[in-house]
């Protein structure tokens, strides 16, 4: 039987910055409205990627990730 080595999957995404984040959504959302969009959507590609269980997951944004 042979074994499967893990797959590491990494996310790219913008930060959740309002004004920076789902530009295009603004003027539907509103800057705030936008970045709420933004985090959620990260948040659920996130949860997807480890239920995968396929190995390591890592989140890579811009400008920069202290902002989760």
């Amino acid at each position: 039987m042979s074994s499967v080595e893990p797959i590491a999957v990494a996310i790219l995404a913008k930060a959740p910055l309002p004004g920076l984040a789902k530009t295009r959504l603004i003027p539907a959302l509103g800057r705030e409205g936008a970045a709420l969009l933004q985090a959620r959507l990260i948040a659920r590609t996130l949860a997807t990627a480890c239920a995968a269980a396929t190995g390591p997951v890592s989140l890579w944004a811009a400008p920069e990730e202290s902002h989760f």
